[in-house]
């Protein structure tokens, strides 16, 4: 049952949360950068931190903590809680502990704005919301509520949360600047021939080739790039001379080095590359076609989301400088077990 009570929690906090979790790859709000004291007692009893005016109650921790176990397990099991994740012994709940209080602070902070940017729940929102508590409700026994002290109102200000953040977001980041579009995002159907100019060690190491070595290498590869006529006969000889078993890609040009990304996005169909050198190999390019439209098209999706991400995070980064952040981590600690 205790699965079962926290999948309709889980599908409403995974829209906030998955923003947190995209937002904070390009900038990290950890608690360490937030106000905290060991013991709090500024804070009410059954408040476990104060996000400006929000409190965080201790139900709504272990609402969203046990919420986040379950959608874990769902993926690893159970048997996943005392890996260890680093060489100072942290196991993944340690991860899961450290992280559950950032994001409810996240989406509390993020909801602390939504009047500044007009932004409310409408009645189809409310009426939503209600059909989502109702169903959890349905879904677990009184019991269950009761062990977890869940009351309707906890329930409902928890989804009322985290479809106002997301609203929140979605206004701010709608016409967020980005320079995603299909010239700068265009994919490509290339063929790709790699040798590297090393060969790896043991240890895991990079023995690289003297220079007469990469000479003889530079010399067969230019001989055998003059036989080549078409895409077939390039993608023979890369599948016979490649050190990459990828030999068939699509990619733009963010995903080349840059000493080479120009040279290879300007072919045409049916052309090839000269020997191409960067510092670590030498590599040369057959294009199929150059531009692959649904991968085009993938690209700019992502590239406008990560635009929109990262304006969002720097803007999330100027709030929690200015908000005033109190954590009792006494009393989270003995929560979260």
């Amino acid at each position: 049952m205790k699965k079962r009570i926290l999948i309709i929690c889980c599908f409403i906090i995974i829209a906030a949360a998955g923003i947190y979790a995209g937002l904070f790859v390009y900038k990290k709000a950890g608690i360490s950068d937030l106000v905290i004291s060991g013991k709090n007692d500024r804070l009410a009893a059954d408040v476990v931190a104060k996000v400006g005016r929000k409190d965080i109650s201790v139900t709504e921790l272990k609402a969203y903590y046990a919420a986040m176990q379950n959608e874990v397990e769902s993926i690893y099991s159970d048997k996943v809680w005392d890996f260890k994740v680093s060489e100072n012994g942290t196991t993944y709940r340690d991860v899961l502990k450290s992280s559950v209080l950032e994001k409810i602070i996240f989406i509390k902070l993020v909801c602390s704005h939504a009047d500044e940017y007009g932004v409310e729940l409408t009645p189809d929102d409310n009426i939503t919301i209600e059909g989502y508590v109702n169903d959890f409700f349905e879904s677990i026994s009184s019991d269950t509520a009761q062990r977890y002290n869940l009351t309707k109102e906890i329930v409902k200000g928890i989804y009322s949360d985290n479809v106002l953040c997301k609203k929140v977001y979605d206004k701010i980041t709608l016409n967020a600047k980005s320079d995603a579009d299909e010239d700068n995002c265009r994919q490509a159907d290339l063929l790709r021939l790699v040798v590297y100019k090393y060969e790896n060690t043991s240890e895991d190491g990079k023995n690289y080739y003297s220079d007469d070595e990469l000479e003889i290498i530079r010399s067969n590869l230019k001989g055998y790039a003059d036989k080549v006529t078409n895409a077939n006969d390039f993608l023979m000889l890369a599948k016979r001379e490649s050190e990459d078993d990828e030999v068939k890609i699509t990619c733009g040009r963010e995903s080349l080095d840059k000493s080479v990304a120009e040279k290879v996005m300007a072919l045409k169909a049916g052309e090839m590359t000269g020997l191409l050198e960067t510092d670590d190999g030498f590599y040369l390019y057959f294009c199929e076609n150059p531009s692959n439209a649904d991968a085009t098209a993938k690209a700019v999706t992502e590239q406008t989301e990560k635009d929109r991400k990262m304006y969002f995070s720097s803007l999330y980064a100027k709030w929690k400088d200015n908000t005033s952040i109190e954590i009792d981590e006494e009393k989270v600690a003995a929560e979260l077990k």
